[in-house]
């Protein structure tokens, strides 16, 4: 079996791509920690979980019916329509 090497555009050009991806996504998964908190979760194939925004307090629903399928995101609002916000301290 023949494997051609990739070559970069430039050269540099492929590491600082690899850097600034690597830097996004550890920033991306440092603010989904520290931002969001899971407070409910039920379900192994139908999955619901509430999630809260700790700096709005805001709540969201995430519900999936399989882990392979995608899912789904919603505020939870009260009977009013308003959204559900958990007090922050």
């Amino acid at each position: 079996m023949f494997v051609q090497e990739i070559q970069p555009l430039r050269p540099g050009f492929y590491d600082m791509f690899v850097l600034a991806d690597d830097r996004m996504r550890k920033e991306r998964d440092h603010m989904a920690k520290d931002r969001f908190v899971e407070v409910y979760s039920q379900g192994l194939t139908n999955v619901e979980k509430i999630i809260v925004d700790k700096e709005t307090g805001v709540n969201y629903l995430l519900a999936a019916s399989t882990l392979t399928a995608g899912c789904g995101m919603s505020v939870l609002v009260d009977q009013n329509g308003k959204p559900i916000v958990t007090p922050i301290n």
